[in-house]
């Protein structure tokens, strides 16, 4: 895939992000992990459509920082292929509202979900016994803060997170 980027001027007011248009698939994306050396938010658009809703499929492991600073994403689906969420995945991704994982899911990286400042509620598709079986990186959902993911839906009960 290409990325094709339009770099905003910072005169613009209101600020406007990096918009990205990759030409490829979510999971060419998700394997090249293009967004890592990514520092600026930046909007993401596969084959001219917003990534604003996505579903990752077909690959074992979402790697380090794959969709970090993304601030188009809204609603992301995590499919029974993938076991691991890495590093950073979703680091900075404020505008994440939605995440679904399957009970497939291993391990999650350390701050995989930091600064998803709207994501308060995690949809698990297992039971609370197999969510605290997975391995958790230090601060993966943003610890100790009041924008946080404070709570985890399994098939059998919730989770609490708990917040300061």
């Amino acid at each position: 895939g290409n990325i094709f980027r339009n770099y905003y001027n910072p005169s613009e007011q209101p600020y406007t992000p990096v918009k990205i248009n990759y030409l490829g698939t979510v999971k060419k994306w998700v394997e090249n992990a293009l967004s890592e050396n990514l520092y600026n938010h930046y909007e993401l658009y596969f084959n001219g459509d917003l990534a604003d809703k996505i579903t990752i499929s077909n690959i074992a492991e979402i790697p380090a920082g794959a969709f970090k600073n993304c601030i188009s994403l809204y609603e992301v689906i995590i499919s029974s292929d993938v076991t691991s969420i890495g590093k950073d995945a979703f680091l900075g991704c404020i505008n994440i509202r939605s995440a679904t994982v399957t009970k497939n899911l291993q391990s999650i990286g350390e701050t995989a979900f930091y600064s998803s400042s709207n994501l308060y509620c995690i949809t698990y598709n297992g039971t609370v016994e197999q969510w605290n079986k997975i391995t958790k990186g230090t601060n993966w959902q943003y610890p100790f803060h009041k924008y946080t993911i404070s709570r985890v839906e399994c098939t059998n009960g919730d989770v609490s997170l708990g917040t300061n």
